[in-house]
């Protein structure tokens, strides 16, 4: 087990700016909690989820047709706020929330290499200069053809 510390992230700006998200109250149920503080604004935080659990309540069909199994499940939850600036209080408030989910689902035989070849390949999927089908998607809400 590894111990919770601040996890410092650069965004996609043209000049990256660190984002740095700090443990943020106990880890309850699998669930850790971090935060990026808005001081200006608390509403407005930018959150970071990671949930670990075990699946055993909800069992799935899963790389064995007619085989329940209870993988582990791991998510991510990357949520951004965004504010605007009323023009009638002249206060910044949260208009809307964007939000990025990561979901792993590792069978119960899989070996803890097998497990980093997911997350690898998976990060690799999001970020590698050949991924142009899931970069257009995200960003530019295009489809692929």
């Amino acid at each position: 087990m590894v111990a919770r510390a601040n996890m410092a992230m650069a965004d996609g700006e043209t000049s990256p700016v660190t984002h740095t998200f700090t443990p943020n109250g106990d880890v309850a149920n699998g669930v850790l909690k971090y935060r990026n503080l808005n001081a200006s604004v608390p509403a407005a935080s930018e959150t970071l989820t990671i949930l670990v659990a075990d699946t055993t309540s909800q069992p799935q069909d899963y790389s064995v047709p007619g085989k329940k199994v209870s993988p582990r499940k791991v998510e991510v939850r990357l949520k951004l706020p965004v504010t605007y600036v009323d023009s009638v209080s002249g206060l910044t408030l949260v208009d809307f929330v964007n939000e990025g989910i990561v979901q792993f689902l590792i069978h119960p035989r899989s070996t803890e290499q097998q497990a980093e070849n997911l997350r690898v390949l998976t990060a690799n999927s999001l970020t590698a200069a050949n991924s142009n089908q899931v970069l257009y998607g995200v960003d530019k809400g295009e489809s692929i053809w």
